[in-house]
């Protein structure tokens, strides 16, 4: 992972998956990770459709409409769809994160690097249905308000193995997490099995 977005977002969703393969979508709080809320985007898999049930501005401004609702093989170029659309259903089926290099065509035929990292969620009622993602564009300057880009082509494909990642604490800001088992401050937020506390750890 080389944006910050994408490090901050997966840092947020292995805190709170802990040992589980993947979180529930119901202890994902938006607020903290309001700083990227605008490049994250939620699929929901429907059969072997994906749709986008949110995606934020600056994701839409990248694509110059606003994309919920659309199908997320909609975003790629024409012949390369159905890869990154099976990878969508491995990711949530099989509740294994990837991370995505990919060069979006402009409408004015420059070619940009975007980063996109995809990490499934359990739904409400158990099911392996839910994706939760971010698209990063890794150039400066882009996009403007004449130009956008009309497809994407998938350049290279990772599965992210938790276990050589470290948990980066800075990638949440000042907030630090430790496990239900230990003490506990009283102003403590509580996320799934994580208690959050502003500022620190408290002895």
């Amino acid at each position: 992972m080389r944006h910050q977005t994408s490090r901050e977002l997966f840092q947020y969703w292995n805190l709170l998956r802990g040992e589980d393969p993947a979180p529930s979508r119901h202890v994902f709080e938006p607020a903290y990770i309001g700083n990227i809320l605008p490049s994250v985007f939620m699929l929901e898999l429907i059969g072997d459709i994906a749709s986008l049930n949110l995606a934020g501005g600056d994701m839409c401004a990248i694509f110059g409409e606003d994309l919920s609702g659309k199908s997320f093989s909609s975003l790629w170029l024409n012949g390369v769809e159905r890869k990154p659309s099976t990878i969508i259903t491995q990711c949530a089926t099989e509740q294994k994160p990837f991370v995505i290099a990919a060069d979006g065509l402009s409408t004015h035929g420059t070619v940009n690097k975007l980063e996109m990292i995809l990490l499934p969620l359990v739904s409400e009622d158990g099911k392996f249905d839910r994706v939760i993602g971010s698209l990063s564009l890794m150039n400066q300057g882009f996009p403007a308000s004449n130009k956008h880009i009309i497809g994407m082509s998938l350049t290279a494909i990772r599965q992210i193995d938790k276990d050589t990642i470290p948990v980066d604490f800075n990638a949440l800001g000042s907030a630090v997490a430790i496990k239900s088992g230990g003490k506990i401050a009283e102003d403590a937020k509580q996320i799934g099995h994580l208690f959050v506390i502003d500022g620190g750890v408290k002895n």
